[in-house]
């Protein structure tokens, strides 16, 4: 492990440890309304620092592919968080369409299971039923209270387009497609896994250039980090002199990762 990789991981770790304390301190304030967007950023900042977590783990580990397919999960939280949030006004609107979606994709998902869901215990009635009560009240608020009759979810290739922040567009292309082989197991991913002359399993397993332990590192804080900003926007927590100290301390390990880079150095 290189010496710049071993301070970004403990910047990591403030990140994340920063992200735990925000959490709290938005537990302990008093008189906070309910929206869906709040809802939505709190799933999102829990899941995010969890990720986060397991991402390091496998970084220490050398487990570069692994750790690959978590960032892409990170990402599309990200992703989400951007276009749910990058316009205040209607944020509210964003955030109940994306409930909307997910309700309706877990009722399909309990609709096409039932039998297994149920030889497993799970009330499965029971489940669709509150789910399409949650479906119903989403469809109500969008039409009565917003004037909006269409829940349509852009497709994540519209949604990284459209965004305005840098590290969402260049995720895209630097993540998402990328280790979409890995997610699904293409030969194009594989190949790097076999001996295909022998036809056998190789002795050794080639890492892509692409996989590089620095570089999705900063990818896996940088994202963290818009989602913690958002979450501390839509609680008014006042993090702000605090997440801009992270942001310069990970903006200069970014600058030491480029020149080690250039100088053919770094993981």
């Amino acid at each position: 492990m290189t010496e710049l990789l071993n301070q970004m991981i403990i910047t990591g770790y403030e990140f994340i440890e920063t992200a735990k304390k925000m959490m709290k301190s938005c537990r302990l304030k008093d008189n906070k309304h309910r929206s869906k967007s709040r809802l939505v950023i709190s799933f999102f900042i829990n899941r995010a620092v969890e990720l986060s977590e397991s991402f390091i783990l496998l970084i220490k580990e050398n487990r570069l592919a692994d750790s690959a397919i978590l960032l892409r999960t990170l990402w599309e939280m990200g992703i989400n968080t951007d276009y749910i949030f990058s316009d205040s006004q209607i944020k509210e609107i964003n955030a109940t369409k994306y409930l909307l979606n997910e309700y309706q994709s877990q009722i399909r998902l309990l609709v096409k299971n039932k039998e297994e869901f149920e030889a497993a215990g799970l009330n499965v009635k029971e489940r669709i039923k509150e789910k399409q009560e949650k479906l119903k009240r989403a469809k109500a608020a969008l039409i009565k209270e917003y004037k909006v009759d269409s829940w349509d979810w852009p497709s994540i290739f519209a949604r990284a387009k459209d965004s305005k922040q840098w590290v969402i567009k260049q995720a895209y292309n630097q993540i998402y497609a990328h280790t979409s082989n890995i997610e699904h197991h293409d030969m194009s991913f594989g190949q790097n896994y076999v001996d295909e002359d022998k036809c056998e399993p190789s002795k050794e397993i080639r890492i892509g250039p692409l996989l590089r332990s620095e570089i999705n590192l900063f990818m896996c804080r940088s994202i963290l980090l818009v989602i913690m900003k958002m979450f501390n926007e839509e609680f008014s927590l006042k993090w702000e002199d605090v997440l801009k100290s992270l942001e310069e301390k990970h903006d200069n390990e970014y600058k030491e990762m480029r020149k080690n880079i250039k100088n053919g150095d770094g993981q």
